[in-house]
């Protein structure tokens, strides 16, 4: 995955990545709440990857990637969840409606 950000987005900043992957590692940190988490990845995460999005146009391809980058660091927030005696992973359209329908691609083509 990190090979794939040098390859398409050179403007990117090394330290932003490492930063995005330690903050990605650290979202199933228990001492951070989630709305705290949720406030990192608006603020944080979310510019520093569109930031390389910006300078390129877009194919549906990286609209995919960029879309499922942002659902893992969604499930890695927002957890499992207990449903029927079973742990469940969240399906695309839960984190879609936790997120109140907003997704990175539509911020970045605003």
């Amino acid at each position: 995955m990190i090979i794939a950000y040098k390859k398409k987005y050179k403007d990117v900043t090394w330290p932003a990545i490492e930063l995005i992957l330690q903050l990605q590692v650290s979202s199933g940190n228990r001492l951070l709440s989630r709305a705290t988490k949720i406030r990192l990845h608006k603020t944080l995460i979310r510019p520093i990857v569109a930031y390389g999005a910006k300078t390129l146009t877009m194919t549906k391809k990286e609209e995919q990637a960029l879309l499922i980058f942002e659902r893992k660091i969604f499930r890695r927030i927002y957890g499992p969840k207990y449903e029927d005696g079973e742990w469940k992973s969240r399906t695309n359209r839960e984190l879609e409606e936790l997120s109140e329908g907003e997704n990175i691609v539509k911020w970045i083509k605003g």
